[in-house]
């Protein structure tokens, strides 16, 4: 059984390196939402509260990129 806590820590810190570096339309950036995604969703937590509990571990910056990235993709926020 995997440690979730720590798989989402780790993953939350990777994407906002990537946003940082290569912005939210690298194929990169999106790997590690998607991996970012998987970890929520395997910690047993509901994932439709999984953008809104992203944009709250985000700062501002990031957040609008991340909002514009979700709309854009037609996730929604």
């Amino acid at each position: 059984q995997g440690d979730y806590g720590k798989a989402l820590e780790y993953y939350l810190k990777a994407l906002k390196v990537f946003v940082d570096i290569f912005g939210m339309n690298h194929p990169s950036t999106s790997k590690v939402y998607d991996n970012l995604k998987k970890a929520y969703s395997a910690s047993g937590k509901d994932l439709g509260n999984f953008e809104s509990w992203l944009l709250g571990q985000l700062d501002e910056e990031r957040r609008v990129i991340l909002k514009e990235w979700l709309k854009k993709e037609g996730q929604g926020v």
